[in-house]
């Protein structure tokens, strides 16, 4: 799954997945995210490109309803 944003024991914050990509197109801000999905149906299958640390990968997502 998707690692969020964390706080450890001492406070510090701790960067989770960044999204760079939807289905292969570049996310560059949070409004490209938003905007993407936007255009999507609940149900619909995704593919997310994200970063987390140093590595790359793609991970298919559903959506759901919030």
């Amino acid at each position: 799954g998707l690692q969020p944003l964390q706080q450890d024991r001492s406070g510090r914050l701790a960067l989770g997945d960044v999204v760079v990509a939807l289905n292969g197109k570049a996310v560059e801000n949070s409004d490209d995210l938003f905007n993407a999905l936007e255009r999507q149906k609940i149900g619909a299958m995704v593919s997310l490109t994200i970063r987390r640390g140093q590595a790359i990968r793609s991970v298919d997502v559903r959506l759901g309803k919030r």
